[in-house]
């Protein structure tokens, strides 16, 4: 009897602890957008390399951990409608160049760094599970108790699914947490006074996850003309707030525009007309984490969002948009189940949004026109050189150009892709 009474005082403990539960989450959906407003694929790329003990599914449908291959993978001869480029992308070697990927990809969303923080009961057990059903879910940690698909079972890009049974350690448990170099992307989201997690005796602060996608954004934007930006709100419901950021490597500009109706339109305002670079990164961060703080983060987590991202959002030239998806979008993008039910749940994700006005479409296809040979695509074009080509290869295709421009602004595209 004795025994029977111990057991079900400790049951009500950890139900307690469960009632007490609060879990918050942010995470960033990269897309780009050429003049005409239409999202454009060739979103696959690397862009932020991750330590080497996060977990990916490799060609054979393993898990393993991004740092247990050397070289490029083959690409497997899967009976699959998704091209071998895109799978042989679910493995990444730490600094490894991604395959080529073919045209007809299709993917035109990047999840990129959803991070799931706890704040409870020490050794409260929680089940999550993660359904992405546009998108596939490549890399995560810590270890999942079970994923789907394989990928020699993908046959399109969604759905996926991946559990965790994460159990809840003190705030200042350190444990098995691994060892990350000092300027690793990964340390911001650690600063953070959430609990401590443990996966099968692998310890860290959140629960992280990224992925690729296809699926259409609610937030169009055009540039009818020169730099001018068309927003427009697709979605029945209200976008809460929107940034136009500009930048060159000297100055930049920060440009609010709070809700967005359907059919807003504003001139991009230019980088040259900012104020000088450290001060538009220290006014971007201010105006985001606030953004973030009123959707429902604590200050600490807004924080480690903006930090972790500084590099992408602030330092890469040119022009973006963010906004903050409706709770709504972000359930029908990214399911979340908790057993137990959190108390609290906040979940805040960031629609990143990088743009090509048309001038800046017209200055590539001059340089497309004058350079014969183009060394690096990345210098030339930035980052983003696979869906900017993508972009500008449609617009020559649809133009009324003369039959022998137009061969020769596509041969030169072609010879990029």
């Amino acid at each position: 009897m004795k025994n029977v009474i111990t057991s079900l005082v400790v049951l009500a403990s950890l139900n307690a602890g469960a009632n007490d539960l609060t879990v918050h989450e942010w995470g960033t959906f990269t897309s780009f957008m050429g003049a005409d407003g239409k999202i454009q694929e060739g979103l696959h790329h690397e862009e932020e390399p991750l330590p080497n003990f996060v977990y990916g599914l490799n060609k054979n449908g393993n898990i393993s951990t991004l740092g247990a291959f050397s070289g490029t993978p083959d690409c497997p001869s899967f009976p699959t409608k998704v091209p071998c480029g895109v799978l042989g992308n679910l493995s990444l070697n730490r600094g490894q160049s991604l395959p080529v990927n073919p045209l007809n990809a299709g993917i035109t969303q990047k999840m990129e760094t959803p991070v799931i923080y706890f704040y409870g009961k020490p050794e409260t057990k929680v089940n999550v599970v993660v359904d992405f059903p546009k998108g596939i879910i490549s890399q995560y940690y810590p270890k999942a108790t079970t994923y789907s698909p394989k990928a020699e079972d993908i046959t399109t890009i969604g759905p996926s699914q991946f559990v965790f049974d994460v159990k809840l350690k003190p705030v200042d448990f350190v444990g098995n947490t691994p060892a990350t170099a000092f300027n690793s992307i990964w340390n911001p989201a650690r600063e953070v006074k959430a609990n401590t997690i443990e996966v099968d005796n692998e310890h860290e602060k959140f629960i992280f996850y990224r992925g690729v996608a296809d699926f259409p954004s609610i937030l169009k934007v055009e540039s009818p003309s020169g730099n001018m930006l068309k927003l427009t709100n697709l979605s029945s419901r209200a976008i809460s707030s929107a940034i136009v950021l500009n930048s060159n490597r000297e100055k930049g500009i920060v440009k609010v525009i709070g809700a967005i109706k359907s059919g807003t339109s504003l001139e991009l305002p230019r980088a040259e007309d900012g104020v000088a670079f450290d001060k538009y990164v220290e006014q971007a961060k201010k105006v985001i984490i606030s953004a973030l703080v009123n959707q429902g983060l604590f200050k600490d987590e807004a924080k480690a969002m903006v930090n972790t991202w500084e590099k992408s959002y602030f330092h890469t030239p040119g022009p973006r948009v963010l906004f903050l998806l409706p709770q709504i979008e972000t359930e029908k993008i990214l399911p979340l189940t908790l057993n137990p039910a959190p108390k609290n749940l906040v979940r805040v994700l960031v629609g990143r949004i990088e743009i090509m006005t048309k001038a800046q479409e017209d200055a590539y296809l001059d340089i497309l026109e004058s350079q014969a040979i183009i060394f690096s695509k990345e210098q030339t074009f930035g980052r983003f050189y696979d869906p900017k080509l993508r972009r500008l290869r449609t617009r020559v295709q649809t133009s009324d150009l003369i039959p022998d421009r137009k061969s020769l602004l596509l041969e030169r595209i072609d010879a990029l892709l």
